[in-house]
Parts: C-alpha cells; structure tokens; sequence
C-alpha cells in the first residue's frame, strides 16, 4: 500500500514545519541540510539612517551567496548540542536591551541604549534600517503590531512611540498621563491595544490604530517592570518591584488577582500558547509556573543562580527559555521541565539585559549577544540568533549538564560539582544583593 506525503519546509532553516499522510510530523530520517551555516554580521559603514535593503527583493540563495563580513571566531558556533548560532548581528554602539521578531518572522528589531532602534533581515543577514529620533533615551522594549506593519517602542525617560516598520517614520508619540520610564510595552495579538508598565506602578493603556488612551491600571506599589498579553488578548499579566504578580481584565479595566510567592522582584511574565499557563522570571533566582485562570503555582524551577531578567516560550510552547543576570539562557523541556541546553552568552551585567524573543513560527531564539572574550564593557552589543534542533533537545538521550558531572569546573550558571548546600548559599548571597526595592532600578 502506497502513502502520500507532503511537507512543507521552513526557508530559513530547512526544516520540516508540517507533515500531511501517513508519516509523522518528526522523523526519524537523515538530518535535514542546514542551509545558514555560517553566522554573519553586517557593520553600518556611517551612523545615519540606512535605507530600505533592495536584497530584500532576491531569492534566499543569492542573498547568502552575497553575505560578507563573516565572524570567523564565531562560524557555525555551536555550545551545546541542539542549539546552533545561525545569525550574528553586529552595528550597536551600547548594549541590545531588547529584541523582538515582526509576526512574519522575517524582520528582527532590536532597541540599544545607544537610543536606536535597528531592523535587520532575518534572511539576507543585512541590517534594513536604523530608527534614530529618541534623542538620549535607552530604547528599553520594543513590541510589533499583529501584522507588523508597526512598531512600538518604549524608552528610559518614558516616551512610547510607533513607527512604520516599513521605512521608520515616526507618525505618533503615545500621550501618556504619567511622566517616568517605560520598562516594558506590549501589544494584543489583536492589534486593538498597547500595555505600558512603568517606574510609577501604574500601566498605561492605549488603543493601538488610534493611539487614544484607554485606561490606567494601578495596583502595584513599586515599578512594574514586566507586562505581557495572553493569546487572546483580553488578559494582561503584570510584575514588578513589589514581589507580586497581576492579572488585569482589560476589557474592563479591573484586576482579577493578585499572585504572590516570588521572594524578590518579578522580572519577566509571559503565557505559555495556549493561554493556560503564565511563568514567571525573579531576582530570587527562580522561575515560577501558575495556572493563569485561578492562581495558584504549578511549579517551581531551580537552575540559574542569578536573577532571571526574560522568559520565551517557543512558537509550539515545547520549550521555554531563561536568561539570567550572570549570562547564561536555559532551555526547558516543558513536558518533563527539565534543563536540556544551557547557552553560555557573556552579558553586561551593569545593566538590566532582557533581551530575549522566540521566532513566531521557527525554532530560533534571538538575545543580546558578545563578542568571544570581550571585555565587560563592550558586552551585549550584538544581536544573536540561535537555531534549537527541538527533535533533538526533547529527546530523552539529552540533557544538560546537572551537578552530578564532577568533572566539570563550570558549566553554564551552576557550579558542577558543588554541593546542594553550596549552591543553596550560592543563591541565597546572589539573592540578598538583589531584594533591595528602590534600588535595583540604578543598574536599568
């Protein structure tokens, strides 16, 4: 008996995206040619803003015949098994504070505290243009519309703005009812509204085509460091200074509930693709696992030994990513929750580094990356993006190294070998330094 398959195949990677027939989705065939081999970097040659890249326009296969400028201390970098560097973007002046993928997947923004914002294409491997115009304010988030024709951005001295993602205009600067930064803007998978979490404990709402303000949602009681959106867009989760965990009903403006269990400030929340789940990142040094609908924590997960700063989940929710102060990410199988890759990426641990952004519809993870052996100083000024083989990472055969590997120094952000009572007082000094409320903003 005969079977018909067809595939359909994701042109930045060459992966297999779907199956239709009698074959599974996964298989357990030949391994796929990888078609982005070498990472690639492109230097802006001046300071102005760059143009619309014309290579947009060419097939896959001429634009990386075209790629120049590559790293050679950083080809085909692979830390662990399961997670390649494919792309590595180089052209900031100061440090990436944040990066985030266009719904397409084709663009990827990234904002600095140089106070520019780059757009770079994901497949050429060419930066598309420079947004300038924040005078002398860090670009601290930046989020696309549902169709991502807009970009919204928000800074340290509090001006949320959008752009044309098209050619970078600036056509509005969002009025907002409360000065101070902006450490995090979200908006619905709608489309209809953008979130605002700021140094306050207020969150700002607007609708997104009009740019009218909606509402303020006030309940926290120091800055609110992290707002995020659940799938349908009628949820937003909020952390922040005051150890605690928010969920607001934004149709009608009310909060729903208060969480608590985190022992030092919520960094990072985001909801798993269903909707049902919502994590959270801590300067306790753990992440955190609750039911979105009553409240109540699922889980707990230990690893870093540093304060989690972002959260991702990737597009099929089968893993979930954590980056940390001390520059390490740890992927997660969301099935067993156990660590199954720990990416080493040195951060400029002076500041407050969230980048981190799963691709919408890819296995590629995107973060603020550094130079090999690059001073502190010059930390975090470039953009990476890693290929994860989640066949691989989800298989059973793999697995992180855990402290049982003695003969290891280091690995990642856990000190191999050590004792469970180390590291336990490892945590515990790392934590105390850092649950001190009004005065971690001095390291934003």
């Amino acid at each position: 008996m005969s079977s018909s398959v067809g595939k359909l195949w994701r042109k930045l990677t060459g992966q297999v995206a779907a199956e239709t027939g009698d074959t599974a989705v996964r298989s357990d065939g030949p391994r796929r040619e990888r078609t982005l081999e070498q990472p690639t970097v492109t230097e802006p040659s001046s300071s102005v803003d760059h143009p619309l890249d014309p290579s947009l326009e060419r097939t896959l296969e001429q634009s990386v015949a075209d790629l120049s400028a590559d790293i050679p201390e950083e080809r085909g970098r692979q830390p662990v098994p399961g997670v390649m560097l494919v792309r590595a973007f180089a052209g900031h002046e100061s440090a990436v504070r944040c990066v985030a993928f266009e719904p397409d997947g084709f663009t990827l923004a990234s904002g600095s505290s140089d106070t520019t914002i780059k757009l770079w294409d994901l497949s050429s491997g060419k930066l598309v243009n420079t947004l300038a115009g924040h005078f002398k304010d860090p670009v601290f988030s930046v989020a696309f519309d549902f169709d991502g024709r807009t970009l919204v951005s928000g800074t340290d001295k509090g001006l949320v703005e959008q752009r044309k993602t098209s050619n970078g205009e600036l056509f509005r600067a969002l009025e907002r009812q409360c000065s101070g930064t902006v450490f995090r803007v979200a908006i619905d998978s709608q489309g209809r509204r953008i979130a605002g979490g700021t140094d306050r404990g207020l969150i700002e709402l607007w609708e997104a085509t009009s740019g009218n303000k909606l509402r303020m949602l006030d309940g926290h009681e120091h800055s609110v460091y992290c707002v995020a959106f659940d799938p349908e867009g009628s949820k937003l989760a909020s952390g922040g200074n005051d150890r605690t965990i928010k969920l607001w009903d934004v149709n009608r403006g009310r909060l729903l509930r208060t969480i608590n269990g985190h022992q030092g400030t919520v960094r990072s929340v985001v909801f798993d693709p269903t909707g049902l789940t919502l994590a959270s990142g801590s300067s306790d040094t753990t992440i955190k696992l609750w039911d979105a609908n009553s409240g109540k924590m699922l889980r707990s997960l230990r690893g870093h030994t540093s304060r989690v700063e972002a959260l991702a989940y990737s597009f099929d929710g089968s893993l979930l990513a954590s980056k940390c102060r001390a520059g390490t990410i740890r992927i997660w199988n969301c099935e067993t929750w156990e660590t199954v890759a720990i990416i080493p990426e040195p951060t400029f641990t002076k500041w407050w580094i969230p980048a981190l952004a799963f691709h919408p519809t890819l296995p590629l993870l995107a973060t603020a990356g550094s130079d090999p052996d690059s001073p502190e100083a010059l930390r975090s000024r470039r953009v990476h993006v890693w290929e994860l083989d989640i066949d691989l990472l989800l298989s059973s055969q793999v697995s992180a190294p855990t402290a049982h590997d003695a003969n290891a120094a280091l690995v990642g952000d856990i000190a191999v070998g050590q004792s469970e009572d180390g590291l336990r007082a490892n945590r515990q000094a790392n934590s105390a330094t850092e649950l001190k409320i009004g005065t971690e903003c001095l390291d934003l």
